[in-house]
């Protein structure tokens, strides 16, 4: 095993590559599940000869069993990082307490790749219990 192996992905594409070499997944198997009908094409995306292009990366989070929004966000951080801070700074739902935007985080984390919708009601008792079913 290389050193490399060892080191955290430090770019968009190393993550999503370590997360392919997790799962196994050969470089023709992503050729398929990204729907590229180009022969190689992932391969030159991973050898970084041919852009990944934004509106690849749902398709690619759904390949990799990964959160569509973080994947985007983190695309996006390395991609157009002037352009994710001004939909940071104007889109963002200003009504999200920073502990409902940890939960919803947390939710996606949990529910990622499996079409997963909570069903939310609060259990009336002294401590107000949040109950989520479906996860």
């Amino acid at each position: 095993m290389n050193e490399q192996n060892h080191k955290a992905p430090s770019s968009f594409l190393d993550r999503v590559i370590a997360r392919q070499d997790e799962l196994e997944i050969t470089d023709s198997e992503m050729d398929k599940l990204m729907g590229y009908r180009l022969g190689r094409l992932w391969r030159r995306i991973k050898v970084r000869r041919f852009p990944l292009s934004l509106s690849d990366v749902p398709q690619l989070a759904k390949a990799l069993n990964l959160d569509a929004a973080s994947l985007m966000r983190h695309a996006m951080q390395e991609m157009l990082p002037d352009f994710l801070e001004l939909m940071d700074e104007h889109l963002r739902p200003s009504e999200l307490s920073e502990r409902e935007a940890r939960l919803i985080k947390q939710f996606r984390k949990v529910t990622a790749g499996k079409g997963l919708g909570p069903i939310v009601y609060y259990e009336v008792t002294t401590s107000q219990t949040l109950i989520i079913e479906g996860v």
